[in-house]
């Protein structure tokens, strides 16, 4: 299934949830461990983060600094419909 489909899905399955619901969905539906996600945090926020704010000089001195935002579909937690 395409990440496209799949957030479509999601988004049509928890449009008729409440938010109980929708919280329970998500912990029976979610298939990392803490530490994997917080690892995926570490790595694709914090490292992000901490990258943009060591550079942030050297962007603001320059005259034509960019911020380009990478990402895939291993960036994100897994959940099962």
């Amino acid at each position: 299934m395409t990440t496209v489909l799949f957030l479509v899905a999601c988004a049509q399955q928890c449009s008729e949830m409440d938010m109980r619901q929708r919280l329970e969905w998500l912990s029976n539906g979610v298939r990392e461990t803490y530490d994997a996600a917080r690892e995926c945090l570490q790595t694709n926020y914090y490292g992000t983060k901490h990258v943009i704010e060591a550079l942030l000089p050297l962007l603001q001195a320059s005259s034509d600094g960019r911020i380009v935002n990478v990402s895939s579909e291993w960036g994100l937690l897994r959940v099962t419909i």
